[in-house]
């Protein structure tokens, strides 16, 4: 099904965060990030929350880090953000 997504991705010149299979990272400033399409929560503390995004991890490193919002699809984070990063 994923080469499906690509194909159509591809053709029809359709980001494939838009089909749902790319993950969507948007920081706001320093003080917000909202991930979009992770699958799931694998590490959170007050100064890194790690997310599994398909084939690579987003990192998010701050400060006094906490989950506003999370649910299947999305994650919102706020504190004093310093940095992402994908593993």
């Amino acid at each position: 099904m994923a080469k499906w997504i690509d194909e159509i991705s591809e053709r029809f010149d359709i980001p494939a965060s838009a089909l749902g299979r790319a993950s969507k990272v948007t920081i706001s400033g320093s003080w917000s990030v909202l991930v979009e399409n992770h699958r799931g929560l694998l590490d959170y503390s007050e100064d890194t929350v790690l997310l599994a995004c398909g084939a690579k991890s987003v990192r998010v490193r701050g400060e006094g880090l906490e989950l506003r919002a999370m649910d299947k699809r999305s994650v919102y984070v706020t504190g004093t953000i310093f940095g992402v990063d994908t593993e």
